[in-house]
């Protein structure tokens, strides 16, 4: 599945003030701001992500696979956040990209089908992202202001 990569600059006070705080406040100031920004991505794909055929083992469906996964570099440099379907991610790229259907091996793997491309995680990124950024940045202004509540 291609990455969307988004990088956020400016702010430039903001930046000079997480430069001087000590790297565990910058740490965990990233980690809440790219869960926040996460979440604004994964409640859109909640709604978005289809039901699918695809969705036969055991019943659990494709959205009850949603997961954040939020790296953040040890020197407080940055980070990045995930936003996937874990184990189940083949499944959504199935859906997302389309799929041709073919027969099992002992039967020759033949082609018998196609299943036409129902794009949904693309959309979703589009139309939340700049919320996601909107609430990154918001998150990173909070943790600098409760470190500088006179700065």
């Amino acid at each position: 599945m291609p990455q969307a990569l988004v990088s956020i600059v400016g702010l430039d006070d903001v930046q000079k003030m997480l430069s001087e705080m000590p790297r565990y406040v910058v740490v965990s100031g990233f980690a809440r701001a790219l869960k926040a920004g996460a979440d604004i991505i994964e409640q859109t794909l909640q709604v978005m992500t289809p039901e699918s055929d695809l969705d036969r083992d055991g019943g659990k469906h494709l959205v009850d696979s949603l997961v954040i996964d939020v790296q953040v570099d040890s020197d407080g440099r940055g980070g990045y956040a995930e936003v996937g379907y874990g184990s189940q991610g083949y499944k959504a790229n199935m859906v997302e990209y389309g799929h041709v259907m073919v027969t099992h091996q002992d039967q020759g793997k033949k082609e018998v089908g196609f299943v036409p491309p129902h794009p949904f995680m693309r959309p979703a990124f589009e139309q939340s992202g700049d919320a996601a950024i909107a609430a990154i940045q918001e998150s990173i202004l909070r943790t600098v202001k409760q470190e500088y509540p006179n700065g």
